[in-house]
């Protein structure tokens, strides 16, 4: 939901960017809630959804709480807190308008404002849904390697740490490149006193505005 930087920067670094909807829901993650910075420092915004209870609940399965109140309090918290941005008109309407219409799938929810983030930030970058995908198999590294085959991948990008989770000798045996990114995050302008890092990249277009996708060449 509303991810950080971090993430987009590996968008910005991909041909195709896979959005993994046909893994496991994790409660309580970055997958339904993320940070920005208020005048109290960083807080969590969250999309109230529906657990299931059931071992495995996949995350294109998993349906936002269907109540208005929640949904305004999201609204207006982002309202509050970057009222006074310097690009508060460039980002708001448009997102207040995908959370007030996209009110029932979290995954849809998220994958449209994603697509928005990537519009503002002027990406070329292919984005497909891992469901969407024929014939993969395995779980953990070896779906990873799956779904690059399915694509014709040469080379994956991972994310910070991944060295510590991930076998990336499989990748190497498979004849994929396996990269850590080398993401290092920028400082900018912020309201509320001093820099807080990762954020949600809406902390980031809020504040800088068009001049963000400077941030990603």
């Amino acid at each position: 939901f509303l991810p950080w930087i971090g993430f987009f920067y590996k968008i910005a670094k991909s041909n195709i960017f896979v959005l993994l909807d046909d893994v496991q829901y994790t409660k309580n993650s970055y997958i339904n809630r993320n940070l920005i910075k208020t005048s109290q420092g960083a807080q969590w915004i969250t999309v109230p959804v529906l657990h299931s209870g059931k071992f495995g609940q996949l995350i294109y399965e998993t349906k936002i709480l269907r109540d208005i109140s929640h949904t305004r309090k999201i609204i207006k918290t982002i309202s509050q807190n970057y009222l006074q941005a310097p690009y508060y008109n460039y980002l708001f309407p448009e997102i207040e308008n995908i959370i007030n219409t996209r009110n029932d799938s979290l995954f849809e929810l998220n994958q449209a404002l994603i697509e928005l983030i990537c519009k503002k930030l002027e990406f070329n970058t292919v984005l497909i849904k891992s469901s969407s995908l024929l014939n993969i198999i395995g779980e953990s590294t070896n779906r990873l390697i799956s779904i690059c085959k399915s694509l014709g991948a040469k080379s994956y990008l991972f994310g910070f740490g991944a060295n510590k989770y991930q076998e990336m000798d499989l990748f190497n045996k498979n004849n994929i490149e396996a990269t850590i990114t080398s993401f290092n995050h920028p400082t900018y302008f912020q309201l509320f006193g001093s820099f807080i890092p990762n954020m949600s990249i809406i902390d980031l277009i809020f504040n800088m505005g068009p001049a963000a996708k400077n941030y990603f060449k």
